[in-house]
């Protein structure tokens, strides 16, 4: 802790070893807005000439940290507790699965609505006999770019056995039976990779990182 100007100002060194030597100045200020207090967060720092390149990234992903961290400091003073948690359960053995869903690109902060709309249309194709009912629904993930702010992903339905319909307009793929690590968390996402790259894919409440050869992570 370097200064503090209660109630309005707090400061501290923050030092990093590793990846690069540095060290950063960071800040929480506080400022009145109407019946509340407004917390901003930021940090003051340098990075090597020859990773210049890497600045916007960075940024991007410290953000994010960021305001997911004021996102549980909020939820703590207002509700005495935080209520997102990870738990490591170890690895899994996860079975074989086939899946079709339209595949979107979209801006981080739409994801929510666009697949929204997505499950609509194809649970209308459910309805309507186009499609068979799901094991499961899912979505993978397969460009997360934080630095741009778009997402790529793949809204859809999941099934053990593969789907006999005409499926010539969605995006069809196979995930092969796979060894993953399983962690739990809120929300609840199951990553992995098929031929295609890297796909995280929502599945009951887990979350399991999977080697592209189906060996683990």
């Amino acid at each position: 802790m370097s200064a503090v100007n209660p109630p309005h100002r707090i400061e501290y060194q923050l030092t990093f070893f590793k990846p690069w030597k540095s060290r950063n100045k960071v800040t929480f200020d506080f400022t009145s807005d109407n019946n509340n207090t407004k917390v901003t967060w930021y940090m003051r720092g340098t990075m090597p000439v020859f990773l210049f390149f890497m600045r916007k990234m960075m940024s991007a992903l410290v953000g994010s940290d960021y305001e997911r961290g004021l996102s549980m400091l909020k939820e703590y003073l207002e509700t005495g507790e935080v209520l997102s948690h990870i738990d490591i359960a170890g690895e899994v053995t996860g079975d074989e699965f086939y899946y079709l869903g339209k595949r979107n690109t979209c801006n981080l902060k739409d994801v929510g609505s666009s697949m929204e709309k997505d499950f609509s249309a194809l649970s209308t194709s459910v309805e309507k006999g186009e499609l068979p009912p799901p094991d499961f629904v899912f979505s993978f993930y397969h460009k997360y770019d934080m630095t741009k702010q778009l997402c790529d992903y793949t809204s859809g339905f999941g099934y053990k056995s593969q789907a006999t319909q005409n499926v010539a307009n969605y995006t069809t793929g196979h995930v092969v039976k796979h060894r993953a690590l399983l962690w739990i968390f809120i929300p609840w996402i199951l990553t992995a990779k098929d031929q295609t790259g890297t796909i995280i894919y929502l599945l009951s409440m887990d979350i399991c990182v999977i080697s592209q050869d189906g060996t683990g992570i």
